[in-house]
């Protein structure tokens, strides 16, 4: 029997600002180097072929837009975003199915106001706001989809110190773990409002920036319950628990090469694609599920053993494509 199959991309572009705009370290693109950079995203884009993609990095609409329309694949696409005047990366979502709703989210939910022993943790707001968008997808699966970047694992450093300092280097690390943290715990409880008590199919698209056994991973997703718990008490948690795409086929095979970032000679998923119980193939009632993920990472480069560098126009992560199938 034939079914409907969509597929799903996560894309982190890397820094994508309009031609001659200074971003990071006083880097710009210039003439051609911005040409390269939408002829390459639009490269990627025909080759993941995604119905929908959420894409962190974005500074400009407008050159989004551009690599979009650059691509058979994407051209024409309705695209999702705000805020993006350059200045300040944000998120995007770009889908050729009807959007019905969207809301930026920059404040963390008042619930998500973490304190520790009466003191409040003063940190109130996303690094980079979060999209929650409407998306009628095919079968008339109208889902809720969630485009996320977390807080870098780049050091947060006190103004003044010696960044070569062992203690800093550690503390830096720290601060942003924390804010990542919190960040994590704001997230999950705005996915709460469609998880709790409703039937409304859940997807996370987000550069997390942690693997998917990381703590803040978890926490965005929810955690599986503990075995001895009661059943009513495990069934509470299942209904709200979001699946990662890369898991979900891990299951169905023996190999494992899902990376989508090299640093300091460390491999790691820090791209991922969750979905709620709706897309979970051990689910029998659910009306859709993940039957293949795809990971296009071969741009990538281990500079801890090469001299090579990934050229300024290219991303540093790799591009995630989970294909989903309706019943």
């Amino acid at each position: 029997m034939d079914h409907e199959r969509f597929n799903i991309g996560c894309f982190n572009l890397c820094n994508l600002v309009a031609k001659g705009q200074r971003f990071y370290g006083g880097n710009v693109y210039e003439g051609a180097d911005y040409d390269r950079k939408i002829a390459w995203v639009a490269t990627q884009l025909t080759a993941m072929e995604a119905d929908v993609i959420g894409f962190q990095e974005v500074f400009d609409a407008a050159s989004m837009r551009a690599a979009l329309d650059a691509s058979d694949a994407t051209r024409g696409f309705d695209l999702v975003i705000e805020n993006a005047t350059g200045n300040h990366p944000e998120v995007a979502l770009a889908t050729r199915y009807e959007v019905l709703e969207h809301e930026h989210i920059e404040e963390f939910p008042a619930r998500a106001r973490l304190d520790l022993d009466g003191l409040i943790i003063p940190i109130e707001k996303f690094t980079h706001g979060i999209l929650r968008v409407k998306v009628r997808m095919p079968a008339g699966l109208d889902a809720w989809v969630y485009v996320a970047h977390l807080k870098s694992k780049r050091p947060k450093y006190a103004s003044g110190v010696d960044r070569h300092d062992p203690y800093e280097l550690a503390a830096a690390k720290a601060r942003s773990l924390i804010i990542r943290t919190a960040e994590a715990c704001a997230l999950r409880a705005l996915m709460l409002d469609h998880l709790e008590d409703r039937d409304d199919p859940v997807v996370l698209i987000g550069d997390l920036n942690d693997s998917e056994g990381a703590v803040t991973t978890e926490i965005a997703a929810g955690q599986m319950p503990e075995r001895h718990w009661k059943r009513d008490a495990k069934i509470r948690l299942w209904d709200v628990l979001l699946y990662n795409a890369k898991s979900i086929q891990a299951r169905q095979a023996l190999r494992d090469v899902y990376y989508t970032h090299i640093h300091n000679g460390s491999y790691e998923a820090l791209d991922h694609i969750l979905l709620s119980e709706q897309f979970n193939r051990d689910n029998r009632q659910a009306p859709a599920y993940v039957e293949y993920v795809r990971v296009f990472n071969d741009h990538l480069i281990d500079e801890s053993l090469s001299n090579a560098r990934i050229p300024m126009w290219r991303s540093d992560h790799a591009q995630v494509v989970a294909t989903i199938v309706v019943r």
